[in-house]
């Protein structure tokens, strides 16, 4: 159980502070020079260079409130691979920021990748990230920025890797304000008849996840967004707006997974409520399938 201390906030915290990023979001980041990393919430006139105000005045409020109940609910968090708060400074019965421990000896996720862009490497990664989201899915725990890979850090010497910005988590009911860079062009479209992102309650579907992975795990190997595949492949069934079929072959035919086990899931993923996660699929790919250049495209060809 995470050993969460709440204390005053005071300015002088931020003393020997070095500032890291002032973000696009509601926090500062400062390191303290201490072995901490503190987020400190900045005032609404703060966030409206980066917020509009419709957005400003529906969220800022609500997000406050449900900030210390997040931080909070961190106590219970299971999952030893997300870094959870440490510490939560108040003021006035509000939370004003929060810590949490600095992480030495990692880089992103995105680091590795350009250095050792293989399929080996790059499936693995995704196959170990992958078992990590399933786990924090069952208790509770989603990922709705988790195609901004920065978020994920890698040793790259023993490749043990781990999630950072808890508030930009969804646990529970408790909300999220983040979305994946990698799919935006997916926000406002249905997939199955849901929702990605509910702007009222700040929530995203959990679905997300699985899609953030397979658009890593497809950028990372052929080059290619999944949001590449643009609204205008759906159409209306029964009221719901789907994915048209002959769209979705031509999709996986232009990046190479055509009869693959990827494929299978892409499939599931798009056209029905079936839980599939990519671990399983990219094992499968890695023994049947080699990552190769073709016409100036990297595909995959069955070996």
């Amino acid at each position: 159980m995470n050993n969460l201390k709440i204390r005053e906030f005071n300015e002088s915290i931020l003393s020997n502070a070095k500032l890291i990023s002032k973000g696009k979001g509601f926090f500062s980041t400062y390191d303290l020079n201490n072995g901490n990393i503190i987020k400190v919430v900045k005032t609404p006139y703060d966030c409206l260079d980066q917020l509009n105000m419709m957005y400003l005045t529906a969220n800022y409020n609500y997000f406050i409130s449900d900030l210390y109940k997040k931080l909070l609910k961190s106590k219970d968090v299971q999952s030893n691979k997300i870094v959870l708060p440490n510490t939560i400074y108040m003021s006035n019965d509000i939370p004003r920021a929060y810590t949490i421990p600095k992480l030495n000896n990692m880089i992103g996720l995105n680091q590795l990748f350009e250095k050792e862009n293989n399929l080996e490497t790059i499936s693995n990664l995704i196959i170990k990230i992958s078992n990590e989201v399933k786990n924090a899915n069952k208790e509770g725990i989603y990922f709705p920025d988790l195609g901004t890979i920065s978020n994920i850090l890698v040793n790259p010497n023993n490749r043990d890797i781990m999630f950072i910005d808890y508030d930009g988590l969804q646990i529970d009911t408790f909300s999220s304000y983040s979305i994946s860079g990698l799919i935006d062009d997916l926000v406002e479209p249905h997939v199955s008849g849901k929702k990605y992102y509910d702007m009222k309650t700040g929530l995203s579907n959990r679905n997300l996840d699985k899609l953030s992975l397979y658009a890593i795990f497809l950028y990372y190997t052929t080059g290619t967004f999944i949001s590449d595949f643009g609204p205008n492949h759906y159409h209306f069934i029964d009221g719901k707006l789907c994915l048209k079929e002959q769209s979705f072959l031509d999709y996986t035919l232009s990046i190479g997974i055509e009869d693959t086990p990827l494929e299978e899931d892409l499939f599931d993923l798009f056209y029905s409520d079936k839980i599939k996660y990519p671990n399983t699929s990219i094992k499968k790919l890695l023994k049947t399938h080699t990552l190769e250049k073709k016409d100036n495209k990297r595909v995959f060809v069955r070996k």
